[in-house]
């Protein structure tokens, strides 16, 4: 069928709206067709190509939109329903088997695969040019897109799609990451570094789980104010804090979750572990290798990495969205939209800091 899509064919290039063809989908696939799609740091990354992803390629990770079609062997969704997409995973292997499917062991072909298994496309340009696509299972810088069962969580018709954009991804990770943190304590002393979309859910969830002292730090004022308004109750101010000097001035953290993947932040957020402490590490950048004294971390603390923050996407975002109606995960204040043909305006603004979480609405 006939698509819009935007497409990033070069390094640092603006993104550029382009008619597409898409391809018929199989028996195992769905056809959405979108109402919006979030913007992730992720996806600029590969655009300046922090990430050897090779280009051209559609992108976009975020979306949440309408079934169109169904093929003959998906029984779960059908033709009507509204989804939040997410990544993609096998439903099979002993990862995904066990609620952990963001480790699958099929994830880099699924997920960064750009083509089927038989080599053919999902987009064609007007030139009859293949183009990567189904990028993490969507591609959602598109009008419509091509999924399946184990990437779209069906959501309540209620619920308003613009305000999902974000839960398959940014706003999902921050949660998860917290709902995986071990020995909570509601007295203890919770740092998020970073105040993206990642952070504010992380904060959110936080305070969800009762947490009494929760630090957020980040360089811009504004976003530090709407941290305090949403629940922070310590923020620290990086453009002009040394964070390492108000960590000590807190005591120390019990965990924390870095959204950064700043190596001196990360080396800052290590020190600042209590004992028995945990940091979560989230983000990526292009510093890459941090110094960690590894005598510290026998004293009971934890690092590790996390994909997703670990989720299971179809069991967390039905519980995200619960939160998001009550009133408790406040996501509506993080979003600011966009039309599609604004994407690059969206953009700029989501790496600049103006825009917390820009969608595009189709």
């Amino acid at each position: 069928m006939k698509i819009q899509a935007a497409i990033t064919r070069a390094k640092d290039a603006p993104f550029a709206i382009e008619p597409m063809e898409l391809a018929a989908i199989r028996p195992g696939e769905i056809l959405v067709r979108l109402t919006g799609t979030g913007i992730c740091h992720t996806d600029l990354a590969i655009v300046h190509q922090q990430f050897a992803i090779p280009l051209p390629f559609v992108l976009g990770h975020e979306g949440a939109g309408v079934v169109v079609e169904t093929g003959s062997e998906v029984e779960s969704l059908a033709p009507g329903d509204p989804v939040v997409l997410t990544f993609e995973s096998c439903g099979r292997c002993d990862s995904c088997q066990s609620s952990h499917p963001a480790y699958c062991d099929h994830y880099a072909a699924l997920n960064y695969g750009r083509a089927r298994n038989d080599g053919s496309p999902y987009f064609i340009d007007a030139n009859g040019n293949a183009i990567a696509g189904r990028y993490l299972g969507q591609s959602s810088f598109a009008t419509h897109v091509i999924a399946s069962p184990r990437n779209a969580v069906k959501v309540p018709r209620s619920l308003p799609l613009a305000m999902a954009c974000g839960m398959g991804c940014g706003f999902m990770t921050g949660a998860a990451a917290v709902l995986g943190l071990e020995r909570w304590n509601e007295n203890a002393t919770f740092a998020v570094l970073g105040a993206g979309a990642l952070g504010f859910a992380a904060m959110f969830t936080a305070g969800i789980r009762g947490c009494q002292n929760i630090i957020v730090a980040d360089r811009h004022e504004s976003r530090l104010a709407l941290a305090k308004q949403l629940g922070a109750t310590t923020v620290i101010n990086t453009s002009h804090d040394d964070l390492a000097t108000r960590l000590t001035e807190l005591g120390g953290l019990d965990y924390c979750i870095d959204t950064t993947g700043f190596a001196p932040v990360v080396e800052v957020a290590a020190k600042a572990l209590k004992k028995r402490g945990t940091l979560v590490l989230l983000g990526g950048s292009p510093q890459r290798v941090a110094a960690i004294d590894v005598v510290a971390l026998i004293q009971g603390k934890t690092l590790r990495g996390e994909i997703f923050g670990d989720a299971d996407p179809h069991r967390l975002i039905p519980q995200l969205l619960e939160w998001y109606a009550q009133g408790r995960f406040p996501v509506d204040k993080l979003i600011r939209t966009y039309p599609f043909d604004q994407i690059n305006s969206a953009a700029a603004d989501a790496a600049s800091g103006a825009t917390i979480k820009p969608v595009l609405l189709f």
